[in-house]
């Protein structure tokens, strides 16, 4: 069993190592810094005063509340609208030729999806709808206006003549809505643009028409190059794609390398024109110390046993440098990171590579009895001759102003 965790533990290694991490769209970027008090393991301890500040990073809009004396502030209808964010339906796109991406036509209250068809470049895309949803609800109540209403996507409200003036339930109920969401799939045929253009009808039947733009491209990433001592991070799928520079080419193995021997260089992104690199950070493993394993360690009548381990060293992170490690800042969680600390980098500049290895072990087991010469003992040592560098990349798309995060693994080889 040791020599299989040794070989699955290295295979992991170099998987991530070579496995690109597909950029990920997130819907919800929101930073959020907690102000309390910790308790022992560092969590905020919510038995006690603290506050709590959002911020929608898409429109620096912010939310706070608190906790004193056991009572809060938080108001989720005032959360929600201050932290409200909707991209909408797109004006503009890129699909990568050979690719696919879809398109969600989700609509108002009240609203219907009159028509969707390309109008130009039909040659350039194909466009299929594959899913549609409803949801049928009643008004909310607006206690500042006493009136009630339904809430647009974009967070405004579409108020109805109802308030607390002519309320009757019979009116209430009268005033029952759908919201409608279609989903329609776009495949990149090929290159150059085209355009689709879609209807959508109020309630009062006025008709709404719009377009999207779409570009059909060989690179629909949001990022051009990454590169890392002048070698590619990025892997060219293409076809007839030579990856010279790729950052594990160059062995007479076929296969690659998996690893680099450069322990530190130039760290650069380059972006597509569609987006905006917002972030780079650096996460490195802490050192290994050694640890009593207390669950293993007793005295019993008949013996005494104990057991040390190695483990990755723990300590606080603090991202947004506030002297607490209860936030949330870029889509990542300080409490969830104890065992790595992070860096973050200006693009273009030096990377050090991570030189803890990504496994090793020192583990000691004792065991003497009391009640006769009997005693054993147990050692198990390890080390990897690996170290994982992760690169958190969060990047904003200029038309949605959506967020997004990619990450991205370097392996450094430490010995032969």
């Amino acid at each position: 069993m040791r020599n299989f965790s040794k070989i699955g533990a290295t295979a992991l290694a170099l998987a991530l190592s070579i496995t690109m991490v597909a950029p990920v769209k997130v819907n919800a970027m929101i930073d959020t810094d907690f102000k309390g008090t910790a308790t022992e393991d560092g969590t905020l301890d919510t038995t006690k005063d603290y506050t709590v500040t959002e911020t929608r990073k898409e429109t620096g809009k912010t939310y706070s509340y608190s906790q004193t004396n056991g009572v809060s502030t938080y108001d989720y209808q005032a959360r929600r609208e201050a932290l409200n964010y909707f991209a909408g339906i797109p004006s503009k796109l890129t699909v990568g030729i050979d690719c696919y991406e879809e398109i969600d036509f989700e609509l108002n209250y009240g609203e219907t999806l009159d028509s969707v068809k390309i109008i130009k470049g039909k040659k350039n895309i194909t466009l299929k709808k594959v899913g549609e949803s409803s949801y049928t609800d009643y008004p909310e109540y607006d206690k500042t206006t006493k009136t009630y209403y339904f809430e647009n996507l974009d967070g405004t409200k579409a108020y109805t003549t109802l308030t607390d003036g002519n309320y009757t339930e019979d009116a209430y109920y009268a005033l029952q809505k759908t919201q409608y969401k279609y989903t329609y799939r776009l495949f990149g045929k090929a290159i150059g643009s085209a355009k689709i253009q879609y209807k959508v009808k109020d309630e009062a039947g006025k008709v709404t028409k719009k377009t999207i733009t779409v570009t059909v491209s060989t690179d629909d990433s949001p990022f051009k190059t990454i590169t890392y001592a002048g070698k590619n991070l990025l892997y060219d799928y293409s076809k007839d794609a030579k990856n010279n520079k790729y950052i594990y080419a160059g062995s007479k193995n076929k296969h690659g390398l998996g690893y680099t021997t450069k322990k530190s260089g130039k760290f650069k992104v380059n972006m597509n024109k569609d987006y905006k690199l917002v972030n780079i950070w650096v996460e490195k493993d802490n050192p290994w110390v050694s640890e009593v394993d207390k669950d293993s360690t007793f005295d019993k009548d008949y013996g005494i046993s104990s057991a040390t381990e190695l483990v990755k060293q723990k300590a606080g992170v603090d991202l947004n440098g506030d002297g607490d490690y209860f936030d949330t800042i870029d889509g990542m969680s300080e409490g969830s990171k104890r065992t790595a600390n992070f860096t973050k980098m200006k693009n273009g500049g030096k990377l050090a590579l991570s030189t803890v290895p990504g496994e090793k072990e020192d583990y000691l087991y004792t065991f003497q009895s009391k009640t006769s010469k009997y005693n054993t003992k147990g050692v198990q040592k390890y080390e990897s001759n690996f170290a994982i560098t992760k690169i958190h990349i969060i990047y904003q798309e200029k038309n949605t102003k959506r967020y997004g995060a990619a990450t991205y693994y370097i392996n450094l080889r430490l010995n032969k």
